[in-house]
């Protein structure tokens, strides 16, 4: 009980200074196992609500496993006119030519975010994508509360396969319900056609945005590359919100 009073208080510093508060509902959800989801605000009802009637548009065969809302609109930080991050699990080697094909979607267009765009509302940014090799995240109070503020809005028993590939956010206080089946499913799978096609769309969009001047974080790009994940999130955001006080 001491570690996790200890806890509970640098999770409200750290969302104090994303400029949001720590409910009891909350710390109940999180510490004490209360697995009842946590009641959404009517805003982010609405965005939840219009990720799902668009969900179709985001599958592609049985590639997608899950995913989720993240950001301001699950943290309660967002601002009117935000856009909606998601994050989005796919299957082994498939998240660049995933991405490749969102970006042509014909039934998406005009619907993601552009960094040119002032008018963000109702659209979708690819925050994070994820292989299912890729789930394993650092062990920092940012990853925390991205993992249990997310919103599922495809596949929500996904989750807690998320949560037991975490196994550290235990050591925070954090709750979960190990009765999961699909845990070890992060090697099985790797065909080797597959892994040639995806080096090829990593490289083509890699050089897609150095073309066309979209100054892309290589370093960042290839050690996510490694680790099964593709970040679009301001790495910026996540050292400030870290240096929480």
């Amino acid at each position: 009980m001491e570690k996790n009073a200890k806890n509970i208080e640098i999770l409200r510093s750290f969302r104090r200074n994303m400029g949001a508060e720590l409910t009891q509902e909350m710390i109940e959800y999180i510490f004490e196992g209360n697995r009842s989801e946590l009641e959404p605000s009517s805003v982010l009802r609405k965005k939840i609500d219009y990720v799902k009637e668009n969900i179709n548009r985001f599958m592609v065969l049985n590639w997608v496993k899950f995913i989720a809302v993240t950001g301001s609109y699950a943290a309660g930080t967002n601002k009117k006119k935000d856009d909606i991050d998601l994050f989005i699990v796919v299957k082994n080697d498939r998240m660049w030519l995933y991405r490749g094909l969102m970006a042509i979607n014909p039934f998406l267009r005009g619907r993601f975010r552009r960094k040119s765009s002032r008018d963000l509302k109702d659209t979708f940014c690819l925050n994070l994508i994820s292989e299912e090799r890729g789930l394993t995240f650092e062990s920092d109070i940012f990853n925390f509360h991205e993992l249990y503020f997310m919103r599922p809005v495809y596949n929500s028993t996904y989750m807690n396969t998320i949560l037991i590939k975490n196994a550290w956010v235990r050591n925070f206080g954090g709750y979960f319900n190990q009765t999961v089946s699909d845990v070890s499913d992060n090697i099985r799978g790797r065909s080797m056609v597959f892994r040639i096609i995806e080096t090829i769309a990593f490289l083509s969009q890699l050089l897609f945005m150095v073309v066309t001047k979209h100054k892309p974080d290589i370093k960042r790009l290839l050690a996510n590359n490694r680790k099964g994940r593709i970040e679009f999130f301001d790495e910026g955001f996540k050292e400030n919100v870290l240096e929480y006080k």
